[in-house]
């Protein structure tokens, strides 16, 4: 009788694993694509999710890519100081200059966290990602997104791997069912808000750009908003939401 109830305990164990196994599984294909370098010689995987070829690290370059610099701000008063010049009005202007910094504004965070840039490295008629890449439209993340899985699942097949408590991995949480299986590495790389007085903390979260923007209407008037996606470690979730031009953001490249 004891061999029969151990028998039946291991073949559910079995059954149990195999349901998580096959939940972060998508049975789609995803290439390793040649990779890329920068202007400043930084090296970046790269991987082919459908039709579509996307940078797998965070962005970590200093300049546009046609050697134009941007400014660097080493904490969040200098961001702010250097990015508008008076007079001004922050909640309808743009960034008079492009700024970037660590992510976190910490010098030894994670290089995979890459940078923060502000809007007018986003919004900017000089290209900041390599040669032959560009700063991914809302509709590319979602049309990448829907070929994975869908908004909701999105991270157990591309979340970073393994937990910061163990040294394993980055994100904060108690356990990551993550397979990580699209090879795009999402990290918690955090993100900057000017309006908000603080940056969403690396390890936690990370709010990738876009390089969408459109406007909301309030009864003190119209304001522009850039479309992000976040991500955070109490879900597998990438959201898709909008929010002021005051912000530091991550970047991720996709191939033209």
């Amino acid at each position: 009788m004891k061999c029969l109830i151990f028998f039946i305990l291991i073949i559910f164990l079995f059954n149990s694993c195999k349901k998580l196994r096959d939940e972060v599984e998508t049975n789609k294909v995803f290439l390793s694509g040649k990779g890329l370098t920068d202007i400043d010689g930084n090296y970046y995987p790269s991987v082919i999710i459908g039709n579509q070829e996307w940078m797998a690290n965070n962005l970590k370059v200093t300049r546009f890519n046609t050697g134009d610099s941007i400014l660097f701000a080493k904490n969040d008063s200098i961001w702010d100081n250097l990015a508008y010049l008076p007079p001004f009005n922050t909640l309808v202007e743009i960034p008079d200059n492009p700024i970037y910094s660590f992510a976190g504004f910490d010098s030894t965070s994670n290089p995979n966290f890459g940078y923060y840039y502000n809007v007018k490295v986003i919004k900017n008629d000089l290209n900041v990602c390599p040669v032959g890449w560009h700063i991914p439209s809302s509709n590319e993340w979602n049309s990448m997104i829907d070929y994975v899985s869908d908004p909701e699942t999105f991270g157990l097949y591309s979340k970073s791997t393994g937990i910061l408590n163990d040294s394993t991995g980055y994100w904060d949480e108690d356990i990551n069912y993550s397979s990580n299986e699209t090879q795009l590495s999402i990290e918690p790389s955090g993100f900057y808000s000017t309006v908000l007085a603080y940056n969403l903390k690396i390890y936690q979260n990370t709010c990738l750009a876009s390089s969408t923007f459109g406007t909301y209407n309030t009864k003190y008037g119209s304001y522009p908003e850039i479309k992000v996606f976040l991500m955070d470690n109490k879900s597998y979730k990438l959201k898709l939401f909008e929010t002021n031009m005051l912000v530091g953001l991550p970047i991720r490249c996709v191939k033209d």
